[in-house]
């Protein structure tokens, strides 16, 4: 496994604390994406409010899910291959991890020590790498 429970448990307390306040950790999270890549905007058709209920699904899915890589995988697999319709390209995931840890030391901030950071960096490299292969057309 690629985590440690330690980390898995980190992660999990850590998303605990922004799931109440979720909408606004999304709302961060789209402006600060959109500043860094305002390329990407017109890839996203539903309303901010929608889109930001999808991410925090999403992270919740994964979040919840670690406990069982093997059952999350082809999960983070089919949410690539539909990415790829919505015309996300690989080189995308370089802002959307910068906001996405942005989003999250903003709100957690003292509790978003190097070790929670770390842990989530771990977390968030894995679902990209999954994504991306994903992505590759079939040879």
């Amino acid at each position: 496994m690629f985590l440690t429970q330690h980390q898995i448990d980190l992660i999990q307390y850590s998303f605990c604390q922004i799931a109440p306040d979720a909408s606004r950790v999304a709302d961060l999270f789209y402006d600060t994406l959109f500043e860094l890549a305002p390329n990407i905007r017109p890839l996203f058709k539903n309303s901010a409010n929608m889109q930001g209920q999808k991410l925090m699904q999403m992270l919740s899915s994964i979040v919840a899910g670690l406990d069982d890589l093997e059952a999350l995988a082809p999960v983070i697999q089919e949410m690539g291959r539909r990415h790829v319709s919505y015309g996300v390209k690989p080189e995308y995931f370089i802002p959307l991890n910068q906001a996405l840890m942005f989003s999250l030391r903003q709100h957690l901030r003292s509790e978003f020590t190097p070790e929670v950071r770390d842990a989530w960096a771990t977390l968030l490299q894995w679902v990209y790498g999954v994504m991306q292969n994903a992505m590759q057309p079939a040879r």
